[in-house]
Parts: C-alpha cells; structure tokens; sequence
C-alpha cells in the first residue's frame, strides 16, 4: 500500500458548492488516514463585488419575483451559510472523531485554498443549474483518474481509503488511448483493486481521447457522469 505521509487535510467550501458531499468527503478521508480535517468558507469577493452595485437584484427560488438586494444582505446572508457549515462541519466530525477546525476567508476560492497549509485539498463539484432546490445526498461511488504518475498513485491511494471507510464503489478513470502504454496503465489500474481488496472497476476516461489517440487534460468533474458515477468532491494533492 502507498505510504501519503499526509499531515492535514482541507475542505474548501463556497456559497455556491453543494456542501455535505464536500464535507463528508473530507471527514472520511480524515477518519481513514487519522490526521486532523480544516474546513475553509471563502466567501466569494466577485459576489460580494456584484451585491455591492446599485442595480443588483436577485430573483426569489419560491416565487420567481425579482427583488433588490439591500446593503450588507449578501454579507448576513454568507455569515448565516458559514455558520450552517460549520455546525454541519461539527456534527459529522464528532461522529467519525476527527480533530477539526473551521476558518473564514474572503477572495476565490481557488487561490485561498491553495495557501493553506494542507496536504490533500477537498473541493466540492459547483452546482448545475438543474440541480434541485435541497442539497444533494452523495450515494454515488468515488472515482480517481490515474494515469500511472506518482501523484496520480497518491490520489488513487487517498481515493482508495475513502472508497473503504464510507463503504463505496471505487472508479478509476484512465486516459484514453492506445498501444501498450494505455494497456499497461489499465493493467496497473485492475491490480491495484485486487491487491487492494476493493470493489471497483476501471474505466477509459470520458472523451478523453484527443486526436492520434494523444489524451487531453481531464475532464470537468460533471462529464464524470457519461460513466454514471457522481464524483461530488474531486482531490488535489499539493504539489
């Protein structure tokens, strides 16, 4: 088994990031691997820039009436979310055991997350815009693209013990191509669930075959589903 030697592990969460697949995600990984779980609320500085104009409306879920948006509403109104989050942060950790911490922050979400000190970073999948008006339950399995590099192999390790503890189906997403090199990473793929002992299947990459067979970069998380899995929380390791 792959030593990740990993210390800490962080949860990036934003307004518009389906929350609990993100937060269960990060609690599992840190319940598998027995390191400490942050939780980080950015609080979205284009959003709050665009609340702040003068013309900036919004138009009610319920009845579909527009309505303008009030000083400071849209700062209480992120306030509020954070707070659900860490509540919500605070009641699954304590189920699992895992030491937590929750901070708030303001700018883009990408950019604060990756000046933590963590080693794996937790982002949740944006909503789509069909997505009903209640959070999602997560239900579906965990996926990983592996492509046989190591960082490839410490995220497939870190999905693997998440796959376990919350008892689900492991993907693991290859590359499309050709030739002996995608065979053999296929082949590295099936031995790792054997050697593994989990219940998983591998699987070429969606649309990932660019032209002579050459794979492009990974797919949007939402192109996860041509596969019909729900990959909720994709992970990144520090490089």
């Amino acid at each position: 088994m792959t030593t990740l030697g990993l210390s800490r592990v962080l949860v990036a969460l934003g307004a518009a990031i389906p929350s609990r697949p993100a937060v269960e995600t990060g609690v599992g990984l840190a319940a598998a691997m027995g390191v400490a779980l942050e939780a980080l609320f950015v609080e979205d500085v284009n959003l709050l820039r665009l609340g702040s104009l003068p013309f900036a409306s919004e138009i009610s879920a319920l009845t579909g009436l527009r309505r303008g948006l009030a000083g400071g509403e849209l700062e209480r109104a992120l306030r509020v979310e954070a707070s659900r989050l860490e509540q919500l942060l605070a009641a699954s950790a304590a189920r699992q055991r895992v030491p937590w911490s929750f901070a708030v922050t303001r700018g883009e979400l990408l950019a604060e997350a990756m000046t933590r000190e963590a080693d794996l970073i937790v982002f949740g999948a944006p909503m789509r815009p069909t997505a009903p008006l209640q959070e999602p339950e997560w239900a579906g399995p965990v996926a990983a693209l592996f492509d046989a590099s190591p960082e490839a192999l410490r995220t497939l390790a870190a999905t693997t013990r998440l796959a376990r503890a919350l008892a689900r189906k492991l993907v693991i997403l290859v590359p499309a191509g050709e030739g002996k090199a995608h065979r053999a990473v296929r082949q590295q793929a099936r031995e790792w669930l054997t050697a593994e002992q989990v219940e998983g299947v591998v699987a070429d990459e969606p649309g990932g075959g660019g032209a002579g067979g050459k794979p492009e970069q990974p797919p949007p998380v939402g192109r996860l589903g041509e596969l019909g899995c729900t990959l909720e929380a994709p992970l990144r390791f520090r490089q």
